[in-house]
């Protein structure tokens, strides 16, 4: 029995947090800093630049939060989203509900994975859930 709890404890720590939604449960697990640089030897952190091409029929509006989810109508496993902040996106953009697609070019800050299971049991999905990949961005320019 000794030997089961601090196993049970490593367990839940290396799981991540869980919190219930709405539709099931979903667990969180943040892109965290690396722990081995020392502090004080901190060198500026570069910016990494990828393209990103949006489409403008999947950006929508929540909150302060522009998402853009590729796909999202196409039945998956695995989803990825991008996440913009409105007044930024909209600066850069021009709106936040782009009349045609753009190319953009952004930054990532920060990197979530969440998973995603219906609470109703018969409705379609897949062993596990769904696995969402979202990617928190700062827009640095258009293409």
């Amino acid at each position: 029995m000794k030997v089961i709890i601090p196993a049970l404890l490593a367990l839940s720590v290396t799981l991540g947090a869980c919190t219930p939604s709405g539709e099931g449960t979903t667990t969180t697990k943040a892109a965290e800093p690396d722990s081995k640089a020392a502090v004080g030897d901190e060198a500026p952190a570069k910016t990494v630049e990828l393209e990103l091409a949006v489409r403008a029929a999947e950006v929508r509006l929540e909150g302060d939060v522009v998402w853009f989810e590729p796909d999202s109508g196409v039945q998956r496993a695995q989803y990825t989203r991008y996440a913009f902040e409105k007044t930024e996106f909209e600066q850069i953009v021009g709106s936040v509900k782009p009349d045609s697609d753009v190319t953009l070019i952004i930054s990532i800050t920060k990197t979530e994975e969440k998973t995603h299971t219906p609470t109703d049991p018969s409705s379609p999905s897949p062993d596990g859930g769904f696995q969402i990949t979202i990617h928190h961005a700062k827009v640095l320019r258009l293409k």
